[in-house]
């Protein structure tokens, strides 16, 4: 038996209150028990090589243009022998440049020394040691530092119980240090203080920390692309109506390309939302979202109301990758989306594929739906349509509390708090893009982790 949802609709005006001053909101702080991930070092295709180069120039750097024999002996650059030891070590390449320039500053250092070359990873070097030791002089060089030390962090993860191990707790510099990842334990074992591991984990955030949530729209001052944030990556759209069919371009945010850079790239957005794509074999399919629903007969699409002339060919392969949702069949409802509101509660649904969805706030229908009608409906019908779950706040939405100063980004179906003014001014953000919702209504969405710039100098 379906569950009956009951709900009350909280009817509020939507518009742009007074901002006081933010709310004090907790910025990221350094935890000595997780450095960094496992998935963050051992990642060797983070960076190609290109990537690789094009960053060390993007930081005006020495390495640049360096030159030096590699391990086999042949002359390669800088980034080529970062590139190899990645590969052959199974490590992140944004390993390798944060531990260059923790140890010797080099990645930006425009005129580096001699010294900070040949022991760029400081590997074999201690306090009490002599560069000139015969024993230590094996060491030397830019590619055979770089090669030492991947190859020790990797040996630290072959042999797990050798040194720090994850989940033991050691006293390091006076405090209880007790390693969360086998990337953190590698880091204490190769730099056994804290306070080189925060320089570390403070230049990791600087450089390839992720500033902008995801449901973001981004475009650099050079180009026209426009790229959307999703699950970290980036997304191109390859024509504006794929965009404008999804989002409202008045969203996008112009930013640097070294901070475009900082994401992967994703799967291009090709055609429009609602697109009806079909393939060489026949076979039609409605685009909802990144999902694609097989509509099952000719008959079905025309007594939905589809029209022939807006199908789109496909070649083979073109729809790889997407996700393959319920077929639309001629018992599927409203397969385009509709907001159905009962007569006797005033309780409004978004219905789509014979699913209803809940509504409980007023803010929700107007900034998720702005171009769709109510439809009345008898409560009978209503019970024609299987419960869904809840319907929170779209992705990349700015809102903020009636009661309260905090503005919050909906990101990855979290309300992520922004933790100040100069934050919000400094991603972009215009504050005639927030709304003023009921505080109710927020506790739709979790909280999630605050937007902060502390590293973004």
């Amino acid at each position: 038996m379906r569950r009956k949802i009951f709900y009350t609709i909280m009817v509020l005006i939507i518009g742009l209150g007074s901002f006081s001053p933010f709310a004090a909101t907790e910025a990221i702080e350094f935890n000595r028990h997780l450095v960094i991930s496992d998935d963050q070092m051992f990642n060797p295709s983070a960076m190609t090589l290109a990537e690789i180069q094009k960053f060390l120039e993007l930081k005006n750097s020495y390495l640049a243009t360096l030159t030096v024999p590699d391990i086999d002996g042949a002359q390669k650059t800088a980034a080529a022998i970062i590139d190899g030891a990645a590969k052959r070590h199974g490590v992140n390449p944004k390993l390798i440049l944060v531990m260059l320039q923790k140890e010797q500053s080099l990645v930006e250092d425009p005129n580096p020394s001699y010294k900070q070359i040949d022991w760029a990873m400081g590997y074999g070097v201690c306090d009490s040691c002599s560069l000139n030791d015969p024993l230590l002089l094996i060491y030397k060089g830019f590619a055979n530092q770089v090669d030492k030390a991947i190859a020790r962090l990797r040996w630290y993860s072959d042999n797990p119980t050798v040194f720090k191990t994850v989940g033991q707790t050691y006293i390091i510099d006076g405090q209880d240090v007790t390693p969360m990842t086998q990337a953190t334990a590698n880091l204490y074992s190769y730099t056994p203080h804290i306070h080189g591991n925060y320089l570390f984990w403070k230049i990791w955030q600087r450089w390839f920390k992720q500033y902008y949530p995801d449901g973001s729209l981004l475009k650099t001052y050079d180009a026209p692309t426009v790229w959307l944030i999703q699950f970290g990556e980036k997304r191109a759209f390859v024509n504006m109506s794929s965009l404008i069919s999804r989002y409202d371009p008045k969203r996008i945010l112009t930013v640097t390309t070294e901070e475009l850079d900082k994401y992967e790239v994703g799967a291009p957005i090709k055609y429009p939302n609602y697109s009806l794509l079909k393939e060489p074999t026949g076979s039609i399919y409605l685009l909802v979202g990144d999902t694609l629903k097989h509509i099952d007969t000719m008959d079905t699409f025309r007594l939905l109301g589809f029209n022939p002339l807006e199908i789109i060919e496909v070649e083979t392969g073109d729809l790889d990758g997407y996700n393959i949702g319920e077929e639309i069949t001629m018992k599927s409802s409203y397969p385009l989306g509709a907001l159905l509101q009962n007569k006797d509660t005033g309780g409004v649904y978004y219905v789509q594929n014979g699913v209803k969805h809940p509504l409980i706030a007023i803010e929700i229908m107007r900034i998720n739906y702005p171009g769709y009608r109510l439809i009345p409906v008898d409560a009978v019908e209503l019970e024609n349509f299987d419960d869904g779950d809840m319907i929170g706040y779209r992705e990349g939405a700015l809102l903020k509390g009636s009661d309260k100063p905090t503005v919050y980004v909906v990101s990855g179906a979290t309300r992520r708090p922004i933790v100040s003014g100069e934050v919000f001014e400094r991603l972009g953000y215009k504050w005639t893009d927030v709304y003023t919702v009921s505080e109710g209504s927020l506790v739709v969405l979790p909280l999630g982790q605050s937007v902060d710039l502390s590293f973004k100098e």
